[in-house]
């Protein structure tokens, strides 16, 4: 029972950090906050997000699919990270774009408590016109 507790605690303190360390600081001010991380793990309950590092790291890269294969090249110390990857502008832009879906995740996860998946919530942000892939 003890080993359980360790890994539910390991999980909460693993919110940022990986792939994308402190690239994203405002979002990351909101993904440290309780009922954010709660809404983003309803959503995505059927996703492994066990194969992140960090909540951010399953954010960004369940969103912005493109760099999911370079996510875990970096995690096997065969790629740079992606503040390498990625220009200042895009992104300050991503962060702004992702505090924008983790609000929606917070909106949506309070309306549709059950029955909501990771396509309804990534199809909605779609027709809202909330993000972009980064170019």
């Amino acid at each position: 029972m003890m080993g359980q507790c360790l890994v539910i605690r390991h999980r909460l303190s693993q919110v940022t950090g990986g792939h994308s360390a402190t690239v994203f600081p405002r979002a990351e001010v909101l993904l440290n906050k309780s009922r954010v991380q709660d809404a983003l793990r309803m959503i995505g309950h059927r996703k492994d997000m066990n194969r992140y590092r960090s909540m951010m790291d399953f954010l960004f890269c369940e969103i912005f699919t493109d760099y999911r294969a370079g996510c875990f090249r970096y995690y096997e110390d065969e790629g740079p990270k992606l503040l390498e990857l990625v220009s200042a502008q895009d992104l300050a832009e991503c962060d702004a774009l992702l505090v924008n879906i983790l609000c929606v995740a917070v909106q949506m996860a309070a309306e549709a408590p059950k029955g909501l998946s990771w396509s309804m919530f990534t199809g909605s942000l779609t027709n809202r016109a909330t993000y972009k892939v980064l170019t």
